[in-house]
């Protein structure tokens, strides 16, 4: 995998969302059950993966490389959002949707400084986890070129 590929994404997420307070590989830092998940909230914890690899230049030793990035945002529980929730309980809970927002609007088109084509989101899902814990699932697909 792409060392150069992961330090710019954690360092455009970092200046461009300082929201996020803790950005690194997802390990399974969220399943850690029974305790607390050894995270700053709210978190983005990334995954990597190269779902096509095709030779260019054998020579050269050079593949274009298609690469989907997944984040999974994860906030603590928040407080109510439901219709009967007074209006500034529910727009503190919801401030989880301002942050994720402003996170897909930086990454969106983004190249991070001509590392990768522009990214394009593929798909966004949102689940909770039995602590309540709210993750909302991002991915983005791209394509750079490997030279080895």
């Amino acid at each position: 995998m792409n060392k150069e590929l992961f330090v710019a994404l954690c360092d455009h997420i970092g200046d461009s969302v300082p929201e996020i307070r803790f950005i690194d590989f997802d390990r399974g830092q969220l399943s850690a059950s029974g305790e607390r998940p050894p995270v700053d909230w709210p978190c983005c914890l990334l995954s990597i993966d190269y779902t096509n690899c095709r030779d260019l230049d054998l020579e050269v030793n050079t593949q274009l490389v298609t690469a989907d990035i997944t984040l999974h945002v994860a906030f603590p529980p928040a407080g109510e959002t439901h219709n009967h929730a007074p209006e500034w309980v529910r727009d503190t809970a919801l401030r989880m949707l301002d942050t994720v927002e402003k996170l897909h609007d930086a990454l969106q088109g983004e190249t991070l400084g001509n590392t990768v084509s522009a990214l394009s989101r593929s798909r966004a899902t949102m689940q909770t986890l039995s602590n309540r814990i709210v993750v909302f699932n991002l991915s983005y697909s791209t394509t750079f070129q490997e030279v080895k």
